[in-house]
């Protein structure tokens, strides 16, 4: 895969706007010195662009914060910038930045790129909303790679950065707890006990990578199982940092190009299907991201409500309370 290394820009600085150069040729608009910081993979379209639109409209993102906007394709995050984010009063607020989170030299540079403008600006991190995701069909390392190894990459990288009393948000999925309650008891208890390690996970995932996809399971043992690694990373990450508040959350049943091909299968509407716009799946991750009502290690559904791991609970349904 060749690696494009582009320059963070000022979506605001390209339409005009008062910018400055710094000592590495980047333009930047005029911004204070203070305020939050946040990242947002996979921010270019579906429910990663409505994220970005969210905070943008957030009364908890201020006049001083910056948001990062990051994309596979550096010239797509630009473009996107300038012709569907709609808050345009907060232009200024919004940086397009290249990061391929299957890549680990586009993790790296994109790190170091903010790192600089961090120290540069006399900034911190406040928080990394983990969207970028995918489905390889009966490819279960290639899903595994972006939606588990990817968000890995990343939080290696960033939860460095990441001020005390800053936040993690990593965008799950229904299918990780549909795909715990498919298992064997003794996986179920596996996959939801709170001392798992990373190292249990990569051999669980190498062994259902051995032992492959069958005909009509590629989502659930592909997408699923990647999903549910989600909510395991998570509990992992929580109980290592205790003061970076790290939970997960699905953003719904949401039309994306991820999920329109399941409705042209059955030759129904994304509606027909229950499908919800983008801009719903955006709610629940913004309202984790900024609430103080939140716990640590959790895992929400669509209504922000905290669910359990190991099954499905349905939005408006009962919160999930853990059992003793």
């Amino acid at each position: 895969m060749q690696l494009l290394l582009f320059p963070i820009i000022s979506a605001f600085a390209l339409l005009g706007g008062s910018s400055k150069n710094d000592r590495n040729g980047r333009m930047f608009s005029a911004m204070a010195a203070k305020g939050k910081v946040i990242l947002v993979t996979g921010g270019n379209r579906g429910v990663g662009l409505a994220i970005c639109n969210e905070i943008l409209s957030s009364p908890k993102f201020g006049d001083d914060d910056i948001l990062y906007l990051g994309s596979r394709n550096f010239v797509r995050g630009l473009e996107v910038i300038e012709s569907e984010i709609v808050h345009k009063a907060k232009l200024n607020q919004v940086q397009a930045i290249q990061i391929d989170v299957t890549d680990q030299l586009s993790v790296e540079h994109c790190q170091e790129t903010i790192q600089s403008d961090l120290e540069d600006n006399d900034r911190e991190l406040y928080a990394i909303v983990n969207n970028a995701g995918g489905y390889a069909g009966a490819d279960i390392q290639a899903t595994l790679d972006i939606n588990i190894y990817g968000m890995k990459r990343v939080t290696e990288a960033f939860l460095p950065l990441i001020a005390k009393g800053g936040r993690m948000v990593n965008i799950g999925s229904a299918g990780g707890p549909n795909y715990v309650a498919a298992q064997p008891e003794g996986v179920r208890k596996f996959l939801t006990d709170k001392s798992i390690t990373w190292k249990q996970c990569e051999e669980y995932m190498k062994k259902c990578v051995m032992e492959g996809a069958t005909e009509g399971n590629e989502w659930r043992l592909g997408y699923g199982l990647s999903k549910a690694m989600v909510n395991c990373y998570t509990m992992i990450l929580a109980r290592e940092n205790k003061d970076i508040r790290i939970n997960a959350v699905t953003p719904g049943y949401i039309e994306t190009d991820l999920t329109r091909p399941a409705a042209e299968r059955a030759n129904k509407t994304p509606e027909e299907m229950g499908m919800k716009k983008p801009e719903f799946g955006a709610k629940a991750p913004v309202q984790i991201l900024f609430s103080e009502n939140v716990g640590h290690g959790w895992y929400y559904g669509s209504d922000a409500k905290r669910s359990p791991i190991d099954r499905y609970r349905s939005p408006g349904d009962p919160e999930y309370v853990e059992e003793e």
